[in-house]
């Protein structure tokens, strides 16, 4: 009898947090699915129409985080954050310093040289499935390497972005397609309402 009010609140907890599960998913879903990354967000062009930034630096840390789904419990992941800028085009000069990509050019050839940087939102790379300490051995490789040309986007005229996309600086800036962002959030609504165990303790 004394195992009875344990019993039950055991199952006020399991029925809750699947109705946290449940309707935390929704939630998440129904917000992704009524944002459209093509209508929120442009892309962006430089001086010569070009549509690509440029990778200035990127900076790197490695943390350990808590997975359910992994037998061992812990996995390891590099979190990678990009600068990039607007490069506008000139003319190199016989005493310009050498280009962000570190390469000496020639003394006709352009490039483009960067102006105002901005800060990319955090990008995960796995290592292992286990905590950072057992695998510090491992090294990963970054999404862009310094000086390369990639896309970028910024936010619609009169769009101020919120979840689903993620943003590493003020304007929202992006190098990372925002398509990607409601994508994940579509496939992950689920998954992310079960990260919110408060529903369950106040259940008991």
């Amino acid at each position: 009898m004394n195992g009875a009010p344990c019993v039950v609140c055991f199952l006020s907890i399991f029925i809750c947090a699947g109705l946290g599960v449940f309707f935390g998913g929704i939630v998440i879903l129904t917000t992704a699915a009524q944002r459209d990354p093509e209508k929120d967000f442009v892309m962006l062009s430089s001086e010569s129409d070009r549509t690509y930034c440029i990778i200035s630096s990127y900076s790197v840390y490695r943390r350990t985080s808590r997975d359910d789904n992994n037998n061992n419990g812990d996995e390891c992941h590099d979190l990678y954050s990009y600068n990039f800028c607007m490069p506008s085009r000139r003319r190199l000069l016989q005493d310009d310093a050498a280009p962000i990509a570190g390469r000496q050019l020639a003394e006709d050839e352009d490039y483009f040289d960067c102006g105002t940087t901005y800060q990319s939102k955090e990008h995960e790379k796995h290592v292992c499935n286990n905590h950072c300490g057992a695998c510090d051995h491992r090294d990963t490789d970054p999404q862009f390497a310094v000086g390369s040309e990639v896309e970028c986007w910024a936010p619609a005229p009169g769009y101020s972005p919120g979840f689903p996309y993620e943003c590493g600086n003020e304007p929202c800036y992006k190098i990372f397609n925002p398509k990607d962002e409601t994508d994940g959030a579509m496939v992950g609504g689920t998954p992310l309402g079960a990260s919110h165990p408060r529903s369950a303790g106040l259940c008991c």
